[in-house]
């Protein structure tokens, strides 16, 4: 059940990426390209905090190397299937 809601919430995260490239690009109208704008801001703010509780050791992975990038796009649906093949 985890992996399904996993790959919705993967999908869900890409789309609104390509919302904030379409808004950033001036395809979606104000006011809410303002909206996108300031969602993307917050997403990227809390996927950074994700980043930092990683790296200094606040959630545990196995893995040396966790990708920046992939985190900044994805979020926990990047790192929690590296969590959960951990801790199996």
């Amino acid at each position: 059940m985890i992996d399904l809601i996993v790959r919705v919430t993967r999908y869900a995260v890409l789309g609104f990426w390509i919302a904030f490239a379409l808004s950033i690009g001036g395809i979606i109208p104000p006011p809410y390209d303002l909206i996108i704008n300031w969602m993307a801001v917050f997403v990227l703010l809390i996927h950074f905090a994700e980043f930092l509780l990683i790296k200094l050791g606040v959630i545990e992975l196995k893995s040396a190397e966790v990708s920046f990038l992939k985190t900044m796009l994805l979020g926990f649906t990047y790192w929690v299937p590296l969590l959960k093949a951990v801790n199996q």
